[in-house]
């Protein structure tokens, strides 16, 4: 009776984490630090950080903390932008423009 308990139990827990989700053993936490920008096809990114994958949450994070991206608009002077946080971070791996970026997970709040 207490073996298929604990069967149960550990099957549920596997079950949960992956439900849940976590950060695999190639994820690394790091700094992205540099220009804060929205380059339409691209996407958004900090620096060598590519955050087109984070939560709706999460991007809100970053909005209140850096402000609004800059953009490829014409009308726009380009002011940079510039951006640190800390985040969850998989390996390096190329973007639409060829890129090696990393890609983010999730953004660590303080």
């Amino acid at each position: 009776m207490f073996a298929r308990f604990f069967q149960i139990l550990a099957v549920s827990a596997a079950f949960n984490t992956a439900l849940i989700g976590y950060t695999s053993a190639a994820d690394k936490r790091r700094v992205c630090s540099g220009e804060w920008t929205d380059m339409r096809r691209i996407g958004l990114s900090i620096g060598d950080c590519d955050l087109n994958d984070i939560s709706d949450a999460d991007l809100d994070y970053v909005h209140r903390r850096c402000g609004e991206p800059w953009g490829p608009w014409k009308n726009e002077q380009r002011t940079a932008k510039t951006c640190t946080i800390t985040v969850i971070a998989g390996p390096r791996k190329p973007n639409a423009r060829g890129a090696l970026v990393y890609p983010v997970r999730k953004v660590v709040r303080p």
